[in-house]
């Protein structure tokens, strides 16, 4: 596993080893702030140290670091997910789950009251939740905010009344990039776990606005350009690190990417993709991940590939959807698919119903993201006019398993990421 995109093992490590440092120490807790458990670890005790976590707001512009105790977690493959409830836009209340895939049983993590969920990820070691909670009405409010797989340890890292947008988490932990726009400009903040400090990495007049897509490595992340009623058309890197601004890897068209699993390599997928409907000719190349050269990987000449993504090293997955305004087209591949990163062993995994579309992840791209933490299982949304349903399969192919579904309006579901409980 590459050590520039998932080098996140050895840090891990080192913080357990803090965590047991700090385990012999009396931590003194503020009378205003709420404390919760911390279990850590000494042979085969348990002991419990209180640290200090809070919901509240910290002052405007600034932030709060990031308290994260550690869960030991099981061996069963789990599935995070969110349902919202809203009527109209205003949220009414908001539920994160995780199903397990192998005693089929579901478990609520977090319920919020008058607040939705947005910008849900799992981290990388797969032991937190980490997500953006709205409350809408005339005064809005939008909170980061952390909370473990296990429903504890809930806390808010960041606020503000302008929107929380585009959150991305690296694979150390150690930083987290979100997207705020206080007026005309928008900015690219770049978040510090360990001390709260938050900064600004990139300022961009929002008629020009970028969105920021995923990390490449602990340093630099991917961002893309908007176009009024098209697809992007630029692939950005931007480096947290040194502030040097955006570099421009791909300019073309295309409709979506994703970095390798070794992060050396970029794969982007095309297609005649417009307001008129999607369709072919369409395919996914591969190009270095900083830019060069492109190979074609897999085209098609009738079916339009909408996204792509790299789960395992030598597997990508996509989705074809076909469809025509106005009804029409050919839709009897639309669905998910896998293939090899050489070309070869194109497999389909599901058949989509007409005008009904295959979705990925919204909101992160890592491998778990859409894929268990072992390999073997996939989580893809599907969604049509009024109905939405979350399903799971066997990467290896086979019948999925719809574990979440909705028909009508006022709920939204979106899957978060894999982990083991």
């Amino acid at each position: 596993m590459s050590l520039r995109k998932y080098r996140y093992l050895l840090p891990l490590l080192l913080g357990c080893c803090l965590m047991l440092l700090l385990s012999a120490c009396n931590l003194q807790v503020p009378s205003n702030v709420t404390s919760q458990s911390l279990l850590t670890s000494s042979g085969n005790q348990s002991q419990s140290k209180s640290l200090a976590l809070t919901t509240s707001c910290p002052a405007p512009g600034t932030g709060r670091a990031a308290v994260l105790p550690p869960l030991t977690l099981g061996k069963d493959q789990n599935i995070v997910y969110f349902s919202d409830q809203f009527n109209g836009g205003t949220p009414l209340s908001g539920t994160l789950k995780r199903y397990d895939v192998t005693t089929k049983s579901k478990t609520n993590i977090l319920t919020l009251t008058n607040k939705n969920f947005y910008s849900a990820q799992v981290s990388a070691d797969g032991q937190w939740v980490l997500f953006v909670s709205q409350k809408g009405g005339q005064s809005p409010l939008y909170k980061l905010q952390l909370v473990r797989m296990d429903g504890r340890d809930l806390q808010t890292l960041y606020c503000n009344q302008s929107g929380i947008d585009q959150v991305q988490w690296a694979t150390d932990q150690k930083h987290i990039v979100f997207v705020e726009t206080p007026s005309t400009t928008e900015l690219v903040r770049l978040f510090t776990t360990s001390t709260g400090a938050v900064q600004t990495v990139l300022s961009e007049p929002t008629s020009s606005e970028v969105i920021v897509r995923t990390w490449l490595d602990l340093q630099s992340i991917y961002l893309t350009n908007t176009q009024i009623d098209q697809p992007p058309n630029i692939i950005y890197l931007l480096n947290t690190s040194n502030g040097s601004g955006l570099m421009t890897v791909f300019n073309g068209s295309f409709e979506d990417f994703d970095s390798s699993f070794d992060a050396t390599k970029l794969y982007i997928n095309t297609c005649v993709c417009n307001q008129g409907g999607f369709s072919g000719p369409s395919a996914i190349t591969v190009q270095p991940a900083t830019g060069g050269q492109q190979k074609t990987v897999y085209s098609s000449s009738a079916y339009a590939i909408t996204s792509v993504r790299a789960v395992l090293p030598t597997t990508l997955l996509f989705t074809i959807y076909n469809f025509t305004i106005g009804g029409g087209g050919d839709m009897t591949h639309n669905g998910l698919w896998k293939i090899k990163t050489d070309g070869t062993g194109v497999t389909r995994l599901t058949t989509n119903k007409a005008g009904q579309g295959s979705f990925f992840n919204s909101y992160s791209q890592f491998p778990w993201s859409n894929v268990s933490r072992n390999g073997s299982r996939y989580a893809v949304a599907t969604q049509g006019i009024q109905t939405q349903a979350l399903l799971i399969g066997p990467l290896s192919s086979g019948t999925p398993t719809t574990f979440a579904s909705f028909n009508g309006s006022g709920t939204s579901l979106s899957i978060v990421g894999w982990t083991t409980m």
